[in-house]
C-alpha cells in the first residue's frame, strides 16, 4: 500500500501535480459529478486560528530564544519550524553559501510587515501570512489541484467584504483568549451556533492530514524511480544535493533511522520534480 504511493509520485509528476490529500478530495468531487466544491482555506488566516498563532508546541521555546525580535522573524520561525540543521548541508557547496548568506524564502518579508508596521503583533502577522505564504503556497495549491480535477474551488472566506468587516473588528472579539491552550477561531464558533451540531463546532482544530510519508523512506531498499533519481550522475546533472552526503543520509536510513525518512523523502521528491520542470523529462518513470 505504501508502495504504491511511492510510486505514484513518479506518475504524478508527468501531469506536473503535486501528491496531495487535497486532490484525492477534489478527485472524489469530480468523480461524484460535481463541479464546484466550496472550501474552506482562509478561515485560518483571517481568524488566527494556526498553533502559531497561540504559542502551541515546541516550536515556541525557539521563539523565545529570540527574544523580541520583529514579527516577521518570529513568524519566519514557526513555519520553518521542521527545518534542521543539517538540510543546508545536503546541498552543494554553491547552494550552501547562497543559503547561509539569506534564505530566499523571506527575502522581502521586513518590507511586508513594515506596510502595517502601526497595528497589533498580531494583526501584524496575519497581513504577513496574507501576503506570503497563503497566496503563495494556499491558494495556490488548492487552485491546481482542484483545476487537475476540473473542479471549481471557491473559497467562502476569501470574501472581500468579509475581510474588511473582520479587519475592522477589535482583537479580542476577532480572535477570542489569545492565549496558550485557548480554543481557535473563536468568532466562527459563535457565528455558526445553531448551524452546526455541537461536537464539531466545539472541537479544537483537526486539519485534513495523511500519514507521514517520509516514515516509509526508511529501511534498506527504494521502489526503482527512487533509486534512478538518487545515483551519483543525476546530482550531479541537477545541481541541487551533493551526492556524498546524501549517500550518507540514505545510509542512515537503510539502517532504519527514522530522524532520516523526512529529509530523505524530500531529497527525492525534489530531484523528481527537478527532472520534470527543469530538465523537461516527462517523469521518473519511462
Amino acid at each position: 500500500m505504501w508502495w504504491e504511493v511511492l510510486d505514484q509520485l513518479a506518475l504524478l509528476a508527468r501531469g506536473l501535480v503535486e501528491v496531495s490529500k487535497n486532490r484525492t478530495l477534489f478527485r472524489g468531487c469530480r468523480e461524484l459529478g460535481l463541479k464546484v466544491a466550496l472550501v474552506g482555506d482562509g478561515a485560518d488566516e483571517l481568524l488566527g486560528g494556526f498553533t502559531w498563532y497561540r504559542g502551541e508546541g515546541d516550536r515556541m521555546a525557539r521563539v523565545l530564544r529570540q527574544g523580541r525580535s520583529p514579527v516577521w522573524q518570529r513568524f519566519a520561525t514557526w513555519l520553518l519550524h521542521e527545518e534542521r540543521a543539517e538540510t543546508p548541508e545536503l546541498l552543494q557547496p554553491e547552494l550552501r553559501r547562497v543559503v547561509a548568506k539569506v534564505n530566499p524564502v523571506i527575502a522581502g518579508w521586513s518590507e511586508i510587515e513594515a506596510e502595517v508596521a502601526h497595528r497589533h503583533p498580531l494583526d501584524r502577522m496575519i497581513w504577513l501570512e496574507s501576503r506570503t505564504r497563503f497566496v503563495d503556497f494556499c491558494n495556490s495549491v488548492t487552485d491546481r489541484l482542484s483545476m487537475a480535477e476540473s473542479v471549481e474551488a471557491r473559497p467562502v472566506f476569501l470574501d472581500s467584504g468579509l475581510w474588511d468587516y473582520v479587519a475592522r473588528l477589535r482583537i479580542g472579539r476577532r480572535f477570542g483568549p489569545v492565549a496558550l491552550g485557548a480554543i481557535e477561531k473563536r468568532l466562527l464558533r459563535d457565528a455558526t451556533r445553531s448551524l452546526v451540531p455541537e461536537p464539531i463546532r466545539q472541537r479544537r482544530k483537526w486539519g485534513l492530514a495523511v500519514p507521514g510519508v517520509g516514515n516509509w523512506c526508511v529501511g534498506s531498499t527504494l521502489p526503482e524511480w527512487a533509486d534512478e533519481v538518487v545515483r551519483p550522475k543525476e546530482f550531479e546533472d541537477v545541481g541541487i544535493f551533493d551526492a556524498g552526503r546524501v549517500a550518507g543520509l540514505r545510509a542512515k536510513a537503510a539502517r532504519s533511522d527514522p530522524t532520516t525518512a523526512t529529509l530523505l523523502y524530500r531529497v527525492l521528491y525534489t530531484q523528481l520534480w527537478a527532472r520534470t520542470l527543469l530538465r523537461g523529462e516527462p517523469g521518473a518513470l519511462d
